[in-house]
């Protein structure tokens, strides 16, 4: 069961919409930042959206995430 950590009290469900827009929040953010963040949030992050996009069926998405940002790690 796929829960929603941010926003909402934890256990709470998301909707597809909502997960979806933390993905996308995630990843801008991270693009925006990622030549200066720590390698370990780097990984949390990417973790996070991979677990989003699963949630709501989109392996494709996240092997795209996964080898945009962690390529060349």
């Amino acid at each position: 069961m796929c829960v929603k950590i941010m926003g909402n009290k934890r256990g709470e469900n998301m909707s597809k919409k909502e997960k979806r827009k933390v993905i996308a929040d995630i990843y801008w953010a991270l693009k925006k930042d990622f030549e200066q963040m720590e390698i370990q949030d780097i990984y949390y992050d990417v973790g996070l959206m991979v677990g989003h996009c699963l949630c709501i069926n989109k392996s494709g998405l996240s092997n795209k995430i996964y080898a945009r940002f962690m390529g060349s790690k």
